[in-house]
């Protein structure tokens, strides 16, 4: 993007300039245009900045440049913000209110046993399938059926329909369970290693990822 228009997007590549102005942040267009700019060491620290005036900013721009630095690097929005409660206390403080008001059921694809206790969780089971085994690692496909308010905001970036879910609240409050298909459900916690799984859990999810990836023509 041409900054002509924008002159305050000039030099934002070498860094967040320490006196910003965020108040030039008008339009959820321009808070995009200004967390893409910077560096990604600096986005995560941005979108902090920017979350913390929200209160002095027009709706949608602070959550706007929170979900594009989530998009682009979450560890560096976690590193930014240095605490589970404190990230999920600025999706609470600018996502817009959430409609739903009935439990949902989300999965999550890890590469790890107990690597369920995580923001990002996914409504579309072959999504998290992908997920799992992107990497050809051993999979791991959690399941759990969300509380609305355990929900800090649904995202569709990337058409991977994301649940961003409280991760605390899942840990107090849910029975997490490894979904390995045709209605077999196990307690999350009982699955100790890739032993654990079967064979026919893991061809359930090799077909899964393999419809998302066809789907989607992803690598």
């Amino acid at each position: 993007m041409k900054s002509g228009s924008k002159p305050w997007l000039e030099g934002l590549e070498a860094g967040l300039p320490a006196e910003f102005d965020f108040g030039l942040l008008l339009t959820p267009d321009d808070a995009s245009s200004f967390i893409f700019r910077l560096p990604n060491k600096d986005r995560g620290s941005a979108a902090k900045a920017i979350v913390e005036q929200a209160s002095s900013l027009r709706p949608n721009v602070a959550y706007q440049a929170l979900i594009d630095a989530w998009d682009h690097d979450y560890g560096e929005l976690g590193k930014a913000f240095g605490s589970y409660e404190a990230l999920a206390g600025a999706f609470r403080k600018v996502a817009p209110r959430r409609a739903r008001r009935k439990p949902v059921r989300a999965w999550r694809g890890c590469d790890r046993p107990r690597a369920w206790y995580g923001f990002s969780w996914t409504l579309d089971r072959d999504c998290a399938c992908w997920f799992a085994m992107r990497f050809g690692s051993t999979p791991f496909v959690y399941g759990c059926d969300f509380e609305p308010e355990w929900i800090l905001t649904e995202h569709n970036g990337r058409s991977e329909r994301e649940v961003i879910a409280d991760p605390q609240a899942i840990e107090r409050a849910g029975f997490v369970f490894l979904d390995e298909g045709n209605g077999i459900e196990r307690d999350a916690e009982e699955i100790e290693s890739p032993q654990d799984i079967s064979a026919g859990g893991l061809q359930n999810w090799k077909m899964a990822r393999d419809r998302w990836h066809a789907k989607f023509n992803r690598s």
